[in-house]
């Protein structure tokens, strides 16, 4: 079996070698080679506008994501905003009802609005267009996108232990029974811990603002919230952005 399959390959190869011969005998050998020239040619061209078109579509799918990152980041800056407006004024309070859990005394009425603090959302990006978007627009664009999401996430974070803890300071009011020693200890306790987390808070929107502005991001101008004029604005409001009066 072996042999006649041999013998069949040598068969090939010398009918192959003839015709070759018989193409060079007939002046044929360079049609042929141009002939494969031009079709390996238009594989090439054929692949390259592929990719070509790949690319574009790959563009054009980024610039959509950009634009609704943008939106994401121009959000993100809002709320670092509002937080440098609100976070010395909620470190006042905090100070005054420390002080009053050092005492014998009470919070007044005042003193024990609990501020509604507001959340927002962030898309993530996925990693093949995290990629892509470092090969379009530059390592030090997506960085600071990248130190901004950081960010925002940590302020989400400690905005949510602040408005958790805050609700020991329930423990004061009289209004909901007896306040006992141990009352006033919690309530010193998750004090501190808020005075940190606004601390921490101070921070990050700092980060926020400062790599906003190496990128130009801006805030968005049809926000329906703006951030409180003043401390006594957000006591009055009860939250700390308020709604913008109708132009």
């Amino acid at each position: 079996m072996f042999k006649a399959a041999r013998d069949q390959l040598l068969k090939a190869g010398h009918r192959l070698a003839a015709s070759w011969r018989d193409l060079r005998g007939r002046g044929m050998v360079g049609l042929f080679v141009f002939e494969l020239v031009v079709v390996t040619l238009g594989v090439l061209l054929a692949q390259a506008a592929a990719g070509w078109a790949e690319d574009r579509r790959d563009v054009a799918r980024m610039e959509g994501v950009h634009d609704r990152l943008k939106i994401d980041l121009g959000n993100a800056l809002w709320f670092a905003d509002v937080w440098q407006t609100v976070g010395p004024c909620l470190s006042a309070r905090v100070d005054e009802l420390i002080r009053v859990a050092g005492s014998d005394g009470y919070p007044s009425e005042d003193q024990m609005v609990r501020p509604t603090l507001f959340i927002m959302s962030l898309r993530s990006v996925p990693a093949e267009d995290e990629v892509l978007m470092r090969r379009i627009y530059g390592n030090d664009y997506v960085g600071s996108i990248a130190v901004i999401d950081q960010s925002i996430r940590m302020l989400l974070d400690e905005s949510d232990i602040i408005g958790g803890l805050w609700l020991t300071f329930d423990l004061l009011d009289r209004a909901n029974g007896e306040v006992r020693d141990g009352d006033r200890v919690a309530a010193r306790h998750d004090a501190a811990r808020i005075r940190s987390a606004l601390a921490r808070i101070s921070n990050v929107e700092k980060n926020i603002r400062a790599e906003s502005a190496k990128i130009g991001i801006t805030q968005p101008a049809n926000a329906n919230y703006r951030s409180p004029r003043d401390c006594n604005e957000l006591w009055d409001e009860g939250a700390i952005a308020v709604l913008k009066e109708p132009s």
